[in-house]
């Protein structure tokens, strides 16, 4: 599977992860990047 299209179909399940500079949506982005972050960790283990 192409590398592009799964992090695409991820970033769609998981959500944003780049902050805005709002403390309610960077809050809920920061919370995306842990998944995205705990994710990769699985997939390198």
């Amino acid at each position: 599977m192409d590398e592009e299209i799964l992090y695409t179909v991820v970033k769609k399940l998981i959500g944003n992860i780049n902050p805005v500079g709002e403390t309610n949506t960077d809050n809920e982005r920061f919370e995306n990047l842990k998944i995205i972050c705990e994710l990769t960790n699985k997939l390198l283990t």
